[in-house]
């Protein structure tokens, strides 16, 4: 007897959680219990961080809908009103799809507007990435609302499975499945670093810093002022080679983005900016640096798994567990150019190279496709879950 084939939708906002998702997307394709449909929406559709559409068609992925969350500027208000334009039209795709589950990834916001959706329509949401703390981002309030939308849970780490708990998810639909961005390491053929300087056109060569550095959202300035001391310190390493990554679609992303691009035209042929890398050039060219610069979570998951130090620039992703290897600094010039020549010194090179990390789990994509094979989809009725000293 044929079993029921079960729809997923898995909702993509941009270059990071469609890197995470992949090989989830790819497993869920191919298992005959399952049915994709892929949703994208927020940097998919806007090219700031280049042609991510051809990149999810060139790995063999087809696009279900797409759901506009662009906002007209990088003006908080118009991000307000960019989430709530979305949530109308992740309303009109899962009206048309009708999904049994809902599969979403971390905090963005584009991601609630389609967990808001999801919820008032009756579709169990199932979320990766919950239980973190970043509390220099509104990314952390969006996370715990997610969580708080949503019907199971897939972690990252078990202090992470163990808050989300205390938010009163129970246990059983709550597991603890490590984070994807390691698993995909694991499971990726990385390239040397030759291999990668010619597909990007750029010399590799030590030191090499790469630099990812987003808006600082629950700073009034929403770390404009952070991003200048860094290209300060950045500026007093004569002998680096810089490549920088593009920057989140977040209030003051354009006027972030001006100065990198600005401090990439003065540095001529040592500096190289590049929208979007993709999944295997970007954990490569982690792997491939000497440093990893910043305030991107990839900083603080993904790097230590490949032997690279991290240089953490101010609060944004404060509450996080760190890897040996994550140097936190104030966003202060002076403080960053000591946590570099750190990052560089012979102790800590030896500390990245054990490559430890606290979200490191065996089988993590293959976990995640079990449990959402065998959820029940119609028991939509969460009872809050008490801790024993409050039953």
């Amino acid at each position: 007897m044929t079993k029921r084939v079960k729809t997923i939708a898995v909702v993509s906002g941009g270059r990071a959680d469609y890197d995470l998702l992949y090989r989830v997307m790819i497993a869920i394709r191919d298992d005959a219990e399952l049915a994709l449909q892929l949703i994208v929406s927020g940097a998919h559709l806007t090219g700031l961080q280049g042609d991510t559409l051809q990149a999810i068609a060139d790995d063999g992925l087809e696009v279900s809908a797409r759901v506009s969350c662009a906002p007209a500027s990088d003006a908080r208000v118009d991000t307000a009103k960019a989430m709530g334009h979305a949530t109308a039209g992740f309303a009109d795709a899962f009206e048309r799809f009708n999904p049994e589950l809902v599969l979403i990834l971390g905090d963005r916001y584009e991601i609630f507007a389609a967990a808001q959706a999801a919820n008032l329509m009756r579709l169990p949401i199932a979320h990766i990435h919950g239980g973190e703390v970043t509390s220099g981002a509104f990314d952390d309030a969006i996370r715990h609302a997610i969580t708080k939308l949503s019907h199971y849970h897939f972690t990252s780490a078990e202090a992470y499975r163990m808050r989300v708990v205390q938010m009163g998810e129970h246990p059983d639909r709550v597991w603890n499945v490590g984070a994807l961005g390691v698993d995909n390491i694991r499971r990726e053929a990385l390239l040397t670093c030759d291999e990668l300087g010619q597909g990007l056109g750029f010399k590799i060569k030590a030191p090499l810093f790469v630099v990812t550095y987003h808006p600082v959202t629950m700073a009034e300035d929403n770390g404009f002022d952070g991003v200048r001391e860094m290209i300060a310190a950045l500026e007093w390493q004569q002998d680096a080679h810089f490549i920088i990554t593009g920057v989140n679609a977040d209030p003051a992303y354009e006027s972030i983005t001006l100065l990198l691009d600005d401090f990439v035209r003065r540095m001529g042929a040592r500096a190289l900016f590049v929208p979007t890398l993709g999944r295997v050039k970007y954990l490569s060219l982690l792997e491939c640096a000497d440093v990893v610069i910043g305030n991107s979570s990839s900083g603080i998951i993904e790097t230590p798994s490949l032997g690279t130090p991290t240089v953490n620039i101010g609060p944004r992703q404060d509450g996080r567990l760190r890897a040996p290897s994550v140097i936190d600094c104030a966003p202060d010039e002076t403080a960053i150019m000591a946590a570099i020549t750190l990052a560089l010194s012979p102790d800590m090179i030896e500390v990245a190279a054990a490559r430890q990390t606290p979200c490191a789990m065996t089988n993590t994509t293959e976990n995640i496709v079990r449990h959402i094979k065998s959820l029940n989809t119609k028991n939509l009725i969460k009872d809050f879950y008490d801790l024993e000293f409050l039953a």
